[in-house]
């Protein structure tokens, strides 16, 4: 007997996103993956909504994913939306378009469940039972989760995405005063979210995931799972600041119009090794979508032992 497929698609503030995976024991097998950039997060950060553009760009791609996720026997299709849906003043609208678009009902998850699904993806490759950072940096929030025995313990949501902030470089490469600017605003907001961690005792460990943050990985080390120290961040935010974005893309093997979201992500990595005094980061290939597979064949088996 085969084993079951489940699909995620993930209405990201960067991308659509989908995950079609087989599901054995615990494990996942990848059957697609694959996304279309619709940049959500940049029409937030600009107008704080959604234009009608994006809007159409996003129920098209849904609807496509949908119907391959369904060829290719999917026995549940979760259709996500997270920050830039979540945050925009036409959300309502927006996920109305998606629905009638797909056929599929959307769920816009919250923070908190987005760091718990990031947390239980990345569980693929680690498995620290101590107290821990989670870290979801994402195209329009970064989440933060201190993990203990599997539990999150203290949340925070921040407006850190790295589409979002990457819309206030408009030079290539970022001047030093874009740069500044930048930097200033991430340090002030992580800052003040890193307080209740503070007082829950750090430094601790980190687990980092999120499409800029395993480009980082790429110019910092290689493909992820990888562990990283501040003086490699350094040594990439350098390399990534330094140099035009098609020569880092070439370089690195990463899409052009990816490298200032990958400037973002090493920007707010440095700062967490900085303010957060991190012992420890390991940059995981897994996250919100392996996390929410897992999640629908937990739920599935429950269903049928009872």
């Amino acid at each position: 007997m085969p084993d079951p497929v489940y699909a995620v698609i993930d209405v990201g503030s960067n991308t659509v996103h989908m995950l079609v995976a087989a599901v054995a024991g615990g494990s996942l097998q990848s059957l697609d993956d694959c996304s279309e950039p619709i940049g959500l997060g940049i029409d937030l950060e600009r107008d704080g909504e959604i234009s009608p553009a994006r809007m159409a760009a996003a129920a098209a791609t849904v609807r496509e994913y949908g119907e391959r996720a369904q060829e290719m026997g999917a026995r549940a299709i979760w259709l996500l939306a997270t920050q830039a849906v979540r945050a925009a003043s036409n959300r309502a609208v927006v996920v109305r378009a998606l629905e009638e678009a797909s056929g599929l009902a959307v769920q816009v998850i919250e923070p908190d469940y987005e760091a718990e699904l990031a947390a239980r993806g990345s569980g693929l490759i680690h498995h620290w039972r101590h107290p821990h950072l989670m870290v979801d940096i994402g195209g329009a929030s970064t989440q933060l989760a201190r993990m203990e025995d599997g539990r999150l313990t203290v949340t925070r949501s921040l407006p850190l995405g790295s589409g979002r902030l990457a819309t206030h470089f408009s030079h290539d490469p970022p001047t030093q005063e874009e740069v500044n600017s930048l930097s200033e605003g991430i340090d002030r907001a992580l800052g003040l979210a890193l307080e209740p961690f503070r007082e829950a005792g750090l430094p601790l460990p980190a687990v980092v995931t999120g499409g800029a943050a395993k480009r980082v990985a790429k110019v910092a080390m290689g493909e992820p799972p990888v562990r990283v120290t501040r003086a490699q961040i350094e040594i990439a935010l350098d390399r990534l600041l330094g140099s035009e974005a098609l020569s880092i893309a070439c370089d690195y093997d990463l899409q052009e119009d990816r490298v200032p979201l990958t400037r973002v992500g090493a920007l707010v990595l440095h700062a967490l090794f900085r303010l957060g005094a991190l012992a420890e980061c390991l940059i995981s290939p897994y996250g919100i979508r392996e996390g929410a597979v897992l999640a629908m064949a937990e739920r599935d088996e429950g269903d049928e032992s009872q």
